[in-house]
Order: C-alpha cells, then structure tokens, then sequence
C-alpha cells in the first residue's frame, strides 16, 4: 500500500470515530484521547494527520454531514421520473445506513442532527454551507417535479414548488422521527411515506381522466 494510501485510510480511520463520538457526544465532549481509544493510535500518530480537535472535527462535518446522502446525490438517469428519483434516493440512504453500521456507527440519522447542531456552534461559515445544501436539494426536486408533470407522470396541475418541498420535508420528518426513536436503519418505513404521498397524486390524476 502507497503511503497517500495508507495516509487517507488513517484519515478516514479518525473520522469515523470522529463521527461517532462528535455524533454522540458533541464537539466538546469528545478528547483527543477518545480519539485514540476508538481508533487504536497513538497520540503522535494523531497528530501527524490532523493538527487539531478543531480540524478532526471540521472534516468530519465536511466529510459524513455535508457529503452525505441527499437528493442531491441521485445520478441524472434516475431524474426524469418522480417514482424513480425517490427510489433510487432511498436505495442510497439504504446502502448508507448499512455501511455506517458495517462501521459500528449506530444511530445515524441521531449523529446528523448532533453534528448539525455543533456544527452551527463551532463552525463560522457552516451555516451557509447548511443553507445552500438545503437550497440545492430542493432545487433537485423541483426539478424533477418539472419532469414528471412533462412528461405526464403527475397532472398538470400540480403545484410544483409545494409539492416538492411536501417530498423533501417528509424526508426530513422522518429522519428526525428516527432519530427520536434511536431507530437503527434510519430509512425504515420511509419509502411507504413516499409510495404513499405519490399514490395521492397519481391517484388524482386518474379521477381527473376518468
């Protein structure tokens, strides 16, 4: 193994733990030395790859809040159909979840919203970067929205903005739900609540042309 390789596996190594214990216990609750328990390396070790709690911690953020898996995340060929862009989205959330607890991180969707929070405490420009996030995301499903009543897929009479915003916070409900509940895969039962909400459209759609 290349030592860049060996570099970015010790890396990733710390953000891991980073994440679980920043995601239970907050930035100021979690010491270098829990760091070093978690992962097995030594104080040294630790400090070659990142000077500080302080950047441990912002990388982290960057790494599993900010790069996490959103509608922004869903290739293109699954964005011209509303059913297939929330599958597919859901298929990824899915295969997260199940890699995060493969990494012994429980609790996932708790851990986002205790790194959001302590991001916005210790973070100057997190705020904005959350903003943007939040603002792209749905960006994404209006666009589809666009798509599907094109292509005929929803009625034309649908409104778009809200309609979208109405997919994009029942999402976020039910990751908050989760997270409440301390659920372990925090995607269970979300793909009902979308069948569900789609059904209510497709459904009026097919009163209209009866």
């Amino acid at each position: 193994m290349k030592q860049e390789e060996r570099r970015e596996r010790a890396k990733n190594t710390i953000m891991l733990a980073g994440l679980k214990l920043f995601g239970t216990k907050g930035y100021s609750g979690t010491s270098v030395s829990m760091l070093e328990e978690e992962t097995g390396f030594t104080r040294g070790s630790f400090f070659v790859h990142y000077k500080n709690m302080k950047a441990v911690f912002e990388e982290t953020v960057n790494k599993f809040y900010l790069g996490r898996v959103t509608s922004c995340s869903v290739p293109n060929e699954y964005r011209s159909t509303l059913k297939g862009f929330y599958s597919k989205l859901v298929s990824m959330l899915e295969e997260e979840c199940i890699e995060m607890i493969k990494n012994d991180v429980r609790y996932i969707s708790k851990a986002y919203f205790i790194l959001e929070q302590e991001a916005l405490l210790h973070i100057s420009d997190f705020k904005q970067k959350y903003e943007e996030t939040m603002q792209y995301q749905l960006m994404v499903w209006e666009n589809v929205m666009y798509k599907a009543k094109e292509s005929g897929e929803i009625p034309e009479d649908v409104p778009v903005k809200e309609t979208a915003s109405l997919f994009f916070t029942t999402i976020i409900g039910h990751a908050v739900d989760s997270s409440i509940k301390e659920k372990l895969c925090y995607t269970d039962g979300l793909m009902e609540k979308l069948n569900n909400l789609y059904g209510l459209i497709v459904n009026r759609k097919e009163v209209q042309t009866a």
